[in-house]
């Protein structure tokens, strides 16, 4: 597998080869599933929605009247579900939609995801931050030049110039490399990394 290192500054590209296996996204997309939904269950956090029960209602205990001889229903409080005022029957009650992932299974999925990206020519290691000048439309075009669309940009180190220039084009999402995850990756047409993230992903996760 090749990962390409693009300099936006001179708009030079280059490949090198790396020693890394391919991992098919098809043979474990059980455990790519399990993830994606372990990070959006999260993301959701955690439901206010309640309804109040027969026990939070502000209402009298009376009986609403006499058992029998009235040719209704038996009735034992107003409190009930079918009167107006009363309690909702199976209503929401507030929830915690997370839950936990193994580490391991986590780290397995992001560099099988990564791998993906890899094989597929779309992960760029991108140089040169420094020299780049305060330009939405001119980092834009050379997104375009090189053919990058909807990329996900992962940062070790920041630079203002880059990220105030990066944030308004469409589709493009920015990350510190802690919080590289699965769901973005998959989410994202193209992978660019500067060169603290890419060595990090090297390190610890391929």
């Amino acid at each position: 597998m090749k990962v390409k290192f693009l300099n936006l500054a001179n708009s030079n590209v280059s490949e090198k080869d790396l020693d890394v296996v391919a991992e098919s996204l098809a043979d474990n997309h059980d455990l790519i599933g399990s993830v994606i939904k372990w990070q959006l269950a999260n993301r959701r956090g955690f439901s206010t929605a309640k309804t109040k029960l027969r026990g939070e209602i502000a209402l009298t205990g009376k009986k609403p009247h006499a058992q029998k001889h009235t040719g209704q229903a038996r009735q034992g409080s107003l409190k009930s579900a079918q009167f107006v005022g009363g309690a909702k029957a199976h209503g929401p009650k507030p929830r915690d939609f997370s839950f936990t992932m193994p580490k391991k299974m986590v780290k397995r999925a992001l560099a099988i995801v990564l791998k993906d990206k890899l094989a597929s020519g779309s992960v760029f290691v991108i140089e040169g931050l420094e020299d780049l000048s305060i330009s939405t439309k001119d980092l834009n075009t050379k997104f375009v030049n090189n053919q990058i669309v909807k990329p996900l940009i992962a940062c070790q180190k920041v630079v203002d110039n880059f990220t105030k220039s990066v944030r308004n084009i469409k589709g493009v999402k920015s990350l510190n490399t802690d919080a590289l995850n699965v769901y973005d990756i998959m989410n994202h047409d193209f992978l660019l990394l500067d060169t603290g993230a890419y060595e990090k992903v090297m390190k610890e996760v391929l």
